[in-house]
C-alpha cells in the first residue's frame, strides 16, 4: 500500500531533487527513507541524482552582471520578481542568461535562509508555475 505524501513534502522533495541534492541527503533532510524518497519520486515523475554533484561555493554568487542578483541589490521590501516560468525541475540546466540555473538556486536559497527574500511559487496549470523571490 503506497502512503500519499501531502502536497508541501512533494514540493519539498521536487525542490531539493531540483537542486541536484543525492537522494541520501534529501532522506536525511526530510526524515524519510532513502527507499520512501525514491518511491515518491518515481510515482510522480521527480528525478533523483545518484551522487553529490560538485557544490558550487556559497561564496560565489552569480556574476555581478546576473540580472537577478541586480534586482535584489536594487529591489524594495515587498517587490517580487520571477526568476523561472515552467517547471523548475525538469528545465534545471542553464538559465536564459547563461548563468547555470543550480548556481543562481543555491544562491537565492542561500538569500532565503538569510532572511534576505522569500522563495515561493505560484501555479498556473499543470507543470506551470511561477517560481517568485519576493524582497523581506
Amino acid at each position: 500500500m503506497s502512503r500519499k505524501w501531502p502536497v508541501e513534502r512533494l514540493g519539498r522533495l521536487r525542490y531539493l531533487a531540483a537542486l541536484g541534492m543525492p537522494r541520501e541527503d534529501i532522506a536525511a533532510e526530510m526524515g524519510a527513507s532513502v527507499s520512501a524518497i525514491v518511491s515518491a519520486a518515481r510515482r510522480h515523475g521527480i528525478a533523483l541524482a545518484d551522487r553529490a554533484r560538485p557544490a558550487v561555493p556559497e561564496d560565489q554568487p552569480p556574476p555581478a552582471d546576473d540580472p537577478l542578483r541586480q534586482w535584489l541589490e536594487g529591489a524594495r521590501r515587498g517587490e517580487r520578481i520571477e526568476y523561472h516560468r515552467g517547471f523548475l525541475a525538469r528545465s534545471i540546466e542553464d538559465g536564459p542568461e547563461g548563468v547555470p540555473m543550480r548556481r543562481r538556486l543555491r544562491w537565492l536559497q542561500e538569500m532565503a535562509e538569510r532572511g534576505i527574500v522569500h522563495l515561493v511559487q505560484k501555479r498556473h496549470g499543470p507543470d506551470d508555475y511561477s517560481y517568485l523571490a519576493v524582497k523581506v
